[in-house]
């Protein structure tokens, strides 16, 4: 859901993380009203705070969350919420929160639902 209540989808018709160490995304057929932000991620390697394998490796440090960041990202359902707006974090964080951020807002709701193999 975005601002003033509008509701928004991505459905992916392959997605799926690679084996352990590396938790590889492998993501494509976006279709929906969201926006394609995943196919971005594609290929990516799971990063976090102490293995931050994002190409400018300080993404999962200042949007503190796990993720399949790159550049460092166009989604990003575990970093923070409403980033503009946390009191949080320190006046250094958020201005490079700021300066990094390729999307100006948060999602109130965000719902991940995978359908294995049929």
């Amino acid at each position: 859901m975005r601002a003033e209540g509008e509701t928004v989808f991505a459905k992916y018709s392959s997605f799926s993380v690679g084996p352990a160490k590396l938790y590889t995304l492998q993501v494509s057929g976006y279709t929906g009203t969201a926006g394609d932000s995943m196919t971005y991620h594609n290929g990516r390697h799971f990063s976090t705070r102490d293995r931050d394998r994002s190409d400018i490796r300080f993404c999962a440090m200042f949007y503190r969350g796990g993720w399949w960041y790159r550049n460092c990202h166009e989604a990003n359902l575990n970093g923070l919420y409403n980033t503009a707006h946390n009191q949080e974090i320190g006046s250094l964080d958020r201005a490079l929160l700021h300066l990094l951020s390729l999307k100006s807002w948060s999602a109130d709701a965000q719902v991940l639902l995978i359908r294995g193999a049929l």
